[in-house]
């Protein structure tokens, strides 16, 4: 089901209906707004066997959503969940690459991942259809494995679609933006309701209550506090994250806000700046999570 991105899904559909699709798409907009899920649907469009597409009931259809669609490629860093709760069922087997996903063992998307991207749109279609490739988070892409894929998208090979999902796509270079068709997504009131109520927001609620609470404390606390996180960096890399949603708020708060009142505009803009920084470098070098949760504490 389609939620709140009418506008962008009925565009898809017509462009495919008069057979005007793009050989390479970026799909950009905030996180966990749906973009990788329409891109998925997208792809089940573009191979459903049925006169009503997607019908999300033939046997395409049902394959792409688990993953095991021999057109279809999935490609993600290592630092993503490999927990798909029935979107897909990872299956470490397919070496040959006919589907599944490629997950690199990084926190990056590198150069070996691009080749095997293109490798594989180079193939013939086992059903006659369209190849495709979704690569999520894009900006994870190394320069290397960015400049890899330039040849496929000037010159792309019969029917076959790139769509890169990104939620920063200032970091992709401009050669790939002007390379692909920009759709853009955002999150409208019918969508943050669905978030609002989720139990991810449940728990960086607790997280951030907690949080709050230790911002407030000495530094002895809040050095105390990144000792006893997970050394796997993955709680850290949560926490980064809301303190970047919570001070951009508080920047976005009316100023007689009380929590507003405790920094100044100046400061907060940049604690949002240190924090945007850490997060790139948590995600492109094997930078301590710990010892750059404790600069930001300092800041704080």
């Amino acid at each position: 089901m389609i939620v709140g991105h009418k506008k962008q899904w009925d565009y898809l559909k017509r462009s495919f209906k008069e057979q005007q699709l793009a050989h390479a798409y970026l799909f950009c907009g905030e996180n966990q707004i749906g973009k990788k899920t329409l891109a998925i649907e997208f792809v089940k469009l573009l191979n459903c066997q049925d006169i009503n597409k997607p019908c999300g009931k033939c046997k395409n259809c049902i394959d792409i959503s688990k993953g095991n669609f021999f057109d279809f490629l999935l490609v993600r860093s290592g630092e993503e969940s490999t927990n798909f709760e029935g979107m897909f069922s990872y299956n470490s087997a397919l070496s040959d690459l006919k589907s599944g996903e490629v997950l690199s063992d990084k926190k990056e998307i590198g150069i070996d991942q691009a080749r095997k991207v293109i490798d594989f749109l180079s193939k013939r279609s086992y059903f006659n259809g369209y190849k495709a490739v979704i690569i999520d988070n894009a900006d994870k892409l190394t320069v290397e494995a960015q400049n890899c894929l330039l040849k496929t998208l000037e010159e792309p090979k019969g029917n076959t679609v790139l769509i890169l999902v990104t939620s920063q796509q200032e970091r992709l270079l401009t050669t790939i933006f002007s390379r692909c068709q920009t759709i853009k997504f955002f999150a409208n009131k019918e969508i943050r309701k669905l978030l609002d109520n989720s139990e991810k927001n449940k728990k960086e609620k607790e997280i951030l209550d907690e949080l709050l609470k230790v911002l407030n404390g000495t530094l002895a606390e809040k050095f105390a506090y990144t000792k006893n996180l997970k050394e796997d960096g993955v709680n850290t890399k949560e926490i980064f994250e809301i303190l970047q949603k919570y001070f951009r708020q508080l920047l976005l708060q009316n100023t007689n806000s009380d929590n507003a009142q405790k920094y100044s505009t100046e400061k907060l803009i940049k604690i949002i700046k240190i924090i945007d920084r850490l997060i790139y470098e948590l995600s492109t070098t094997n930078a301590s999570s710990k010892l750059a949760l404790e600069v930001l504490f300092l800041e704080l």
